[in-house]
Protein backbone atom coordinates (compact mmCIF):
# COMPACT_ATOMS: atom_id res chain seq x y z
CA UNK A 1 0.00 0.00 0.00
CA UNK A 2 1.34 3.39 -0.95
CA UNK A 3 1.90 5.91 1.83
CA UNK A 4 -0.23 9.02 1.39
CA UNK A 5 1.70 11.60 -0.59
CA UNK A 6 1.10 15.20 0.46
CA UNK A 7 1.29 17.97 -2.12
CA UNK A 8 3.36 21.07 -1.46
CA UNK A 9 1.75 24.49 -1.30
CA UNK A 10 0.27 26.01 -3.44
CA UNK A 11 -2.30 23.28 -3.88
CA UNK A 12 -2.86 21.53 -7.16
CA UNK A 13 -5.90 23.50 -8.24
CA UNK A 14 -4.43 26.83 -7.14
CA UNK A 15 -1.16 26.06 -8.95
CA UNK A 16 -2.95 25.08 -12.17
CA UNK A 17 -5.09 28.20 -11.89
CA UNK A 18 -2.00 30.39 -11.63
CA UNK A 19 -0.46 28.74 -14.70
CA UNK A 20 -3.62 29.26 -16.74
CA UNK A 21 -4.48 32.68 -15.35
CA UNK A 22 -7.79 31.60 -13.79
CA UNK A 23 -9.03 31.25 -10.23
CA UNK A 24 -8.86 28.10 -8.13
CA UNK A 25 -12.67 28.09 -8.11
CA UNK A 26 -12.71 27.97 -11.92
CA UNK A 27 -10.28 25.04 -11.92
CA UNK A 28 -12.42 23.24 -9.33
CA UNK A 29 -15.62 23.75 -11.34
CA UNK A 30 -13.89 22.61 -14.53
CA UNK A 31 -12.53 19.46 -12.92
CA UNK A 32 -15.96 18.64 -11.50
CA UNK A 33 -17.65 19.21 -14.86
CA UNK A 34 -15.17 16.94 -16.67
CA UNK A 35 -15.43 14.24 -13.99
CA UNK A 36 -19.24 14.33 -14.12
CA UNK A 37 -19.15 14.04 -17.94
CA UNK A 38 -16.91 10.98 -17.75
CA UNK A 39 -18.99 9.43 -14.97
CA UNK A 40 -22.12 9.85 -17.09
CA UNK A 41 -20.56 7.52 -19.67
CA UNK A 42 -18.68 5.20 -17.28
CA UNK A 43 -20.94 2.24 -18.02
CA UNK A 44 -19.97 2.46 -21.70
CA UNK A 45 -16.30 1.93 -20.84
CA UNK A 46 -16.36 -0.21 -17.70
CA UNK A 47 -18.40 -3.29 -18.54
CA UNK A 48 -18.49 -6.75 -16.99
CA UNK A 49 -19.32 -9.62 -19.38
CA UNK A 50 -22.95 -10.57 -18.82
CA UNK A 51 -24.35 -12.08 -22.00
CA UNK A 52 -23.64 -15.69 -22.97
CA UNK A 53 -21.71 -14.50 -26.03
CA UNK A 54 -19.50 -12.14 -23.99
CA UNK A 55 -18.80 -14.83 -21.41
CA UNK A 56 -17.84 -17.41 -24.06
CA UNK A 57 -15.57 -14.89 -25.81
CA UNK A 58 -13.83 -14.04 -22.52
CA UNK A 59 -13.29 -17.71 -21.69
CA UNK A 60 -11.81 -18.33 -25.15
CA UNK A 61 -9.47 -15.32 -24.82
CA UNK A 62 -8.19 -16.36 -21.39
CA UNK A 63 -7.60 -19.89 -22.68
CA UNK A 64 -5.84 -18.70 -25.85
CA UNK A 65 -3.63 -16.04 -24.28
CA UNK A 66 -2.85 -17.51 -20.88
CA UNK A 67 -3.95 -21.16 -21.01
CA UNK A 68 -6.36 -20.34 -18.17
CA UNK A 69 -9.55 -22.38 -18.72
CA UNK A 70 -13.09 -21.15 -17.94
CA UNK A 71 -11.95 -17.75 -16.59
CA UNK A 72 -13.86 -14.58 -17.45
CA UNK A 73 -11.70 -12.21 -15.43
CA UNK A 74 -9.36 -11.66 -12.53
CA UNK A 75 -10.10 -9.87 -9.26
CA UNK A 76 -7.89 -8.16 -6.71
CA UNK A 77 -8.00 -5.55 -3.97
CA UNK A 78 -5.49 -2.89 -3.01
CA UNK A 79 -5.36 -0.08 -0.50
CA UNK A 80 -5.13 3.53 -1.68
CA UNK A 81 -3.90 6.05 0.87
CA UNK A 82 -6.22 8.93 1.77
CA UNK A 83 -6.47 11.64 4.40
CA UNK A 84 -8.35 10.34 7.44
CA UNK A 85 -11.99 11.42 7.03
CA UNK A 86 -13.47 13.50 9.84
CA UNK A 87 -16.62 11.38 9.89
CA UNK A 88 -16.10 7.75 10.95
CA UNK A 89 -12.39 8.16 10.29
CA UNK A 90 -11.35 5.15 12.37
CA UNK A 91 -13.15 2.84 9.93
CA UNK A 92 -10.59 3.84 7.30
CA UNK A 93 -7.60 2.67 9.34
CA UNK A 94 -6.35 -0.60 7.86
CA UNK A 95 -4.46 -3.38 9.65
CA UNK A 96 -1.17 -1.53 9.06
CA UNK A 97 -2.47 1.58 10.81
CA UNK A 98 -2.82 3.61 7.60
CA UNK A 99 -5.89 5.55 6.48
CA UNK A 100 -7.01 3.99 3.20
CA UNK A 101 -9.79 3.06 0.83
CA UNK A 102 -9.91 -0.65 0.00
CA UNK A 103 -10.22 -0.75 -3.79
CA UNK A 104 -11.54 -3.85 -5.53
CA UNK A 105 -11.34 -4.24 -9.30
CA UNK A 106 -11.82 -6.89 -11.95
CA UNK A 107 -10.03 -7.01 -15.32
CA UNK A 108 -10.36 -9.01 -18.49
CA UNK A 109 -7.70 -10.72 -20.59
CA UNK A 110 -7.12 -7.47 -22.53
CA UNK A 111 -6.10 -5.69 -19.28
CA UNK A 112 -9.27 -3.61 -19.33
CA UNK A 113 -11.16 -2.89 -16.11
CA UNK A 114 -14.56 -4.59 -16.06
CA UNK A 115 -15.67 -3.38 -12.61
CA UNK A 116 -14.36 -1.31 -9.71
CA UNK A 117 -15.54 -0.71 -6.17
CA UNK A 118 -13.86 1.83 -3.88
CA UNK A 119 -16.76 2.47 -1.55
CA UNK A 120 -15.27 0.56 1.37
CA UNK A 121 -13.06 1.86 4.20
CA UNK A 122 -9.60 0.36 4.58
CA UNK A 123 -10.60 -1.66 7.65
CA UNK A 124 -13.05 -3.80 5.65
CA UNK A 125 -11.83 -7.25 4.62
CA UNK A 126 -11.63 -8.06 0.89
CA UNK A 127 -14.19 -10.89 1.09
CA UNK A 128 -16.84 -8.56 2.52
CA UNK A 129 -16.33 -6.16 -0.37
CA UNK A 130 -16.87 -8.97 -2.87
CA UNK A 131 -20.13 -9.95 -1.17
CA UNK A 132 -21.43 -6.38 -1.13
CA UNK A 133 -20.05 -4.79 -4.31
CA UNK A 134 -22.21 -2.06 -5.79
CA UNK A 135 -20.59 -0.06 -8.61
CA UNK A 136 -23.04 2.82 -8.07
CA UNK A 137 -21.40 3.76 -4.74
CA UNK A 138 -17.83 4.27 -5.88
CA UNK A 139 -16.21 7.70 -5.54
CA UNK A 140 -16.36 9.69 -8.74
CA UNK A 141 -12.66 10.29 -9.17
CA UNK A 142 -11.73 6.59 -9.03
CA UNK A 143 -14.36 5.66 -11.60
CA UNK A 144 -13.07 8.49 -13.77
CA UNK A 145 -9.50 7.18 -13.60
CA UNK A 146 -10.63 3.63 -14.41
CA UNK A 147 -12.74 4.86 -17.30
CA UNK A 148 -9.87 6.94 -18.69
CA UNK A 149 -7.58 3.89 -18.43
CA UNK A 150 -9.98 1.85 -20.59
CA UNK A 151 -10.48 4.71 -23.05
CA UNK A 152 -6.71 5.18 -23.41
CA UNK A 153 -6.15 1.48 -24.05
CA UNK A 154 -9.02 1.34 -26.53
CA UNK A 155 -7.57 4.19 -28.60
CA UNK A 156 -3.96 2.96 -28.38
CA UNK A 157 -2.48 5.60 -26.10
CA UNK A 158 1.32 5.41 -26.45
CA UNK A 159 1.71 5.11 -22.66
CA UNK A 160 0.25 1.60 -22.89
CA UNK A 161 2.14 -1.30 -24.40
CA UNK A 162 -0.10 -3.62 -26.41
CA UNK A 163 -1.20 -6.72 -24.52
CA UNK A 164 1.32 -9.44 -25.22
CA UNK A 165 0.03 -12.45 -27.12
CA UNK A 166 1.58 -15.67 -25.86
CA UNK A 167 2.07 -18.29 -28.59
CA UNK A 168 -0.03 -21.40 -28.04
CA UNK A 169 3.02 -23.68 -28.18
CA UNK A 170 4.67 -21.84 -25.27
CA UNK A 171 3.77 -22.30 -21.65
CA UNK A 172 2.94 -19.21 -19.66
CA UNK A 173 5.83 -18.83 -17.20
CA UNK A 174 6.36 -16.04 -14.72
CA UNK A 175 9.65 -15.22 -16.45
CA UNK A 176 7.71 -13.71 -19.40
CA UNK A 177 7.54 -10.52 -17.37
CA UNK A 178 9.74 -9.02 -14.73
CA UNK A 179 7.67 -9.38 -11.56
CA UNK A 180 9.68 -6.76 -9.69
CA UNK A 181 9.11 -4.19 -12.45
CA UNK A 182 5.36 -4.91 -12.38
CA UNK A 183 5.23 -4.40 -8.62
CA UNK A 184 7.13 -1.12 -8.91
CA UNK A 185 4.77 0.01 -11.65
CA UNK A 186 1.77 -0.86 -9.48
CA UNK A 187 3.27 1.04 -6.55
CA UNK A 188 3.78 4.10 -8.77
CA UNK A 189 0.17 3.93 -9.98
CA UNK A 190 -1.10 3.77 -6.39
CA UNK A 191 1.10 6.74 -5.44
CA UNK A 192 -0.23 8.74 -8.38
CA UNK A 193 -3.80 7.78 -7.52
CA UNK A 194 -3.30 8.98 -3.95
CA UNK A 195 -2.10 12.33 -5.30
CA UNK A 196 -5.09 12.59 -7.65
CA UNK A 197 -7.51 11.89 -4.80
CA UNK A 198 -5.82 14.47 -2.60
CA UNK A 199 -5.77 17.10 -5.35
CA UNK A 200 -9.39 16.48 -6.25
CA UNK A 201 -10.47 17.13 -2.69
CA UNK A 202 -8.33 20.24 -2.11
Amino acid sequence: MADFVDVSDPGYQKGIGQELGVSQATVSRTVNTVVDSIIAHANEWIKFPTTNREIVEEKQLWQRKYKFPTAIGVIDCTHVGILKPKLLGDEYINRKGKSTLNVQATCDAKEMFTSVDVSWPGSVHDSRIWRNSQLENVPKIIVTCVGLHNIAKTFGDPDFEPAEEIPEDEENHDNNRDELALRQQGQEIRNNLSIVIYNFNN
